[in-house]
């Protein structure tokens, strides 16, 4: 063992999970573009933004930009951007506020592809009926939908579809509702779309849709005294709670300041966004960018990969399951950060990654796993069953079926009934 990692070693003994997770925070903000780092500077300083707040709502409104135009194939897996964030403080802690600023160019260019959307509405509803035509509107976002709704956007708009939330906890409430439909439908759309799997909706009543490669986000708020909720009975054994991307406040700012964040800093941020959003109304949209892993890069990701795995041997439940998911999470945030580090230099998004993209990516994937620990520690969980009959159990009494058991388990139906019967 080198000497830097023993130093390493002996900082995590005697620092605090906090104090670690601010160091890594800045660790990783030093190594963004220049524009990323003033415009989350500028944000903590002007508007009282916490700088993890405002990190974490870029990284998803990157991801929810590119979608699936571009993926990541590497060590035999293929990934798209889509991660789940969850931003964690007390009421006026600004979480609402991080997550306006960053999807704001998103949300703009949604409003002007409404009015589109709207002004061919109105020029087809007067033609006669055999020359009108079915239309789609083009949305990225939504924020208030019931599934059947969000369902239908995300039919018209494959590439991806972001819910956006000021408060997750009810979202999250339904989909352990065992009276709820919308929620046990919402949780198959969130865990069959992580890894981009295909969503299979039936309705006799309305219309039916077949996403054949889901791509969801998610970002929302919850306050620190609505934590419990995500933890209490039968919540973990869904493995919901374990793609969830959790910040929680590390640092404020109580100084109230006279000026604004500068319009060169919104217009560059703005500017970059909306370079993103050109690959994914390019006309036609044909084929994703696929990325792929230079040499140093994948034994980099390989060896981390393998390190998440031995790791779980040190933890107990929930972590271990959060370490398999982070496992996926880490590709993700590869394509995020490659394409905000290549976009912010010039138009490209280059197909080879390289090693300096990687280690960022798992810098935030390990500022990810500091801060779940920090929210195990205030709010401590008991030991859940994660088994297939725990996952049974917990089926059973929130009113789900067999068929819903083998979507979150993976497992096939036979063995699913089998334990079923026991």
């Amino acid at each position: 063992m080198d000497i830097a990692t023993i130093k390493e070693e002996i900082n995590k003994r005697v620092k605090t999970k906090k104090e670690q997770a601010i160091e890594q925070r800045d660790k990783i903000i030093d190594q963004m573009p220049l524009l990323i780092r003033s415009f989350i500077s500028e944000a903590f300083i002007y508007q009282r933004v916490p700088q993890e707040y405002l990190l974490s709502s870029i990284l998803n409104a990157f991801g929810n930009a590119i979608g699936s135009t571009v993926n990541l194939e590497a060590l035999g897996y293929t990934n798209s951007p889509n991660i789940y964030s969850v931003i964690v403080g007390s009421r006026g802690d600004t979480k609402s506020l991080a997550i306006s600023f960053a999807l704001k160019p998103i949300l703009k260019q949604d409003n002007e592809k409404y009015d589109v959307y709207k002004q061919a509405e109105a020029e087809n509803e007067i033609l006669p009926d055999k020359e009108k035509v079915l239309l789609k509107r083009e949305q990225i976002l939504i924020s208030d939908a019931t599934i059947e709704a969000a369902l239908k956007i995300h039919n018209e708009n494959p590439i991806s579809i972001g819910l956006y939330k000021d408060e997750i906890s009810g979202l999250i409430d339904n989909m352990s509702n065992p009276n709820s439909r919308d929620g046990s439908q919402w949780l198959m759309l969130f865990l069959e779309g992580f890894t981009n799997g295909t969503v299979i909706i039936s309705r006799k009543t309305t219309d039916s849709y077949r996403i054949n490669k889901a791509c969801p986000l998610l970002i929302g708020s919850i306050q620190n005294q609505l934590v419990y909720k995500i933890f209490e009975k039968g919540k973990l054994e869904s493995g919901f709670v374990d793609r969830l991307l959790f910040t929680v406040k590390l640092e404020g700012n109580d100084i109230v300041n006279r000026e604004n964040i500068s319009s060169d800093v919104l217009h560059g941020y703005s500017n970059l966004i909306n370079k993103v959003l050109k690959f994914r109304y390019k006309e036609p949209f044909t084929e994703p960018i696929t990325l792929h892993l230079d040499e140093e890069a994948e034994d980099l990701l390989f060896d981390y990969s393998q390190s998440l795995i031995n790791r779980k041997n040190d933890y107990k439940t929930p972590v271990k399951e959060y370490l398999d998911k982070l496992n996926i999470n880490v590709y993700k945030l590869i394509i995020i950060v490659h394409s905000m580090i290549s976009l912010s230099a010039y138009d490209g998004i280059p197909e080879k990654v390289p090693k300096k993209a990687v280690q960022l990516a798992i810098d935030i994937t390990e500022f990810y796993l500091l801060n779940f620990e920090i929210l195990l520690e205030l709010n401590p969980v008991k030991d859940v069953d994660a088994t297939i009959n725990g996952v049974i159990n917990y089926a059973r009494q929130n009113g789900l079926t067999q068929k819903d058991v083998s979507v979150f388990t993976k497992k096939d139906k036979s063995t699913v009934s089998r334990n079923w019967k026991k």
